[in-house]
Order: structure tokens, then sequence, then C-alpha cells
């Protein structure tokens, strides 16, 4: 668990070295990362749901899944609501 300014810092780092965009290695990094976490909390995601129920229910399926597994884990805290039938917030 690294505080989020070192997080930051190194992907700026990385961003300079790299000439990629922070944004464009964050995105890669969710392409990296996010099927390896599905694979993880597979049991607490239905497998009807596509990106936006995703967004909808990470915080209370998968962040309340990690909470419960350990003390020392604080994953960040989403606050993702429906604005429209088609739009999340």
């Amino acid at each position: 668990m690294y505080p989020t300014a070192k997080l930051f810092s190194i992907l700026k780092a990385d961003s300079f070295v790299s000439g990629t965009s922070e944004y464009e290695l964050l995105e890669k990094y969710g392409e990296f990362l996010v099927p390896d976490l599905l694979l993880v909390y597979k049991k607490y995601v239905s497998p009807e749901w596509h990106t936006y129920e995703m967004l909808l229910h990470i915080e209370t399926a998968m962040h309340g899944a990690v909470k419960l597994q350990g003390n020392r884990t604080t994953p960040p805290k989403l606050l993702i609501t429906k604005r429209e039938p088609t739009q999340l917030m």
C-alpha cells in the first residue's frame, strides 16, 4: 500500500520518460490489471454485468469483498451515481 502522492509521482516520471500521457498510462494499467482482478473477485461479479453495471456495483460488491479480507485494505471510495439510464457520474 502506497500513498496516492507516491503513485502519481511515479506516473508523472513514467509519462516523462516514455513520452506517453499520464491518462494513457492509467488506461493501459487498467487494461493490464482488470482481467486479473475480475478473476480474483469473480464470485462478487454477476456474469450479466457490463461496464455500466460493474461501475454501479463496484463499491459494494468488489470493494466490500476487499475490505472483508483484511483491515489493512483501503480501496478508494468510489462515488458513482446513475444520472440517466445510460449515464453515470
